[in-house]
Parts: C-alpha cells; structure tokens; sequence
C-alpha cells in the first residue's frame, strides 16, 4: 500500500477517520478517576463509526479492487456530508456533555472529544477538497 497515491483530500480523510478510531478508546468525559470514552455513548460511537466507514471507502477505492457504485451525486459531496455529520455529532456530544442519571452527577469534558473535535474538522476539510476536485455542484442527471 503506497500511501503516495492518496490524493491530498483523502489523506486528510483518511488520517481523520483512523485519527477519530484513535481518540475513540481516550478520556471523552471524566469525573475524578472516572472517565468515559466515545464507545459508552451512542451518538460519539455512532460518530466513530461513520469516520470509520468513510476511511475504508477511501482506501478500498483506492487500494482495493472494490469499485464504487455511481451515484447520483459526486462522492466529493458524500464526503462533506458525511464529515459534516461526523463533526456535528462530535460537537452535540460535547454541548451535552454526559451524566450519571441515577446518581445526579455530571462529567466534564476530558482531553479526547477535544482531538474527535480536531479530527472530525480534518476529515470535514478533506471533505471540501474532495467536493472541490470533483468539480461537481448538484446532483448527476440519471440519464
């Protein structure tokens, strides 16, 4: 695998997403010696796991033999979207921060949603390259 043949836009991409898989097992909340991370709250694992799927349409497209479905819009516009949510649910995380319900307390940020936050804003930027590269602004006719 020659990462040389990775356009700029899908190293940020890339990069992001296995950056995001990373930051996933880190401190996202934390309470004294209690901490939490990505994995024990639906809307960051869902997080992760979008920049996951994203990374591994990027490398299969370019080092697999998979083909990609055309589709009616360009992936360039995929990738925004599909970042754009990533960063969205990252940043919703941290606007509701988490709790323990049953015992009244609430967790404060830790060191992780801040780097998800970071690599979540690289994919979005690989994102906008991708879109920018396929020179595409609307939806592909069908026919």
């Amino acid at each position: 695998m020659d990462l040389s043949q990775l356009t700029r836009a899908e190293r940020f991409i890339a990069g992001g997403g296995l950056a995001m898989l990373a930051v996933s097992f880190f401190p996202w909340f934390r309470m004294g010696a209690f901490t939490v991370n990505a994995w024990d709250n639906l809307l960051s694992a869902l997080a992760v796991l979008v920049a996951l799927s994203m990374t591994l349409q990027v490398l299969t497209s370019r080092f697999g033999t998979v083909r990609m479905p055309r589709l009616p819009v360009a992936w360039g516009q995929v990738h925004v979207v599909t970042a754009a949510a990533v960063f969205g649910m990252v940043t919703l995380q941290f606007a509701m921060g988490d709790d323990l319900e049953p015992f009244g307390l609430r967790l404060d940020p830790a060191f992780g949603i801040f780097l998800a936050g970071a690599a979540s804003l690289a994919m979005l930027y690989g994102g906008v390259l991708s879109l920018r590269a396929s020179g595409e602004r609307g939806p592909r006719r069908p026919f």
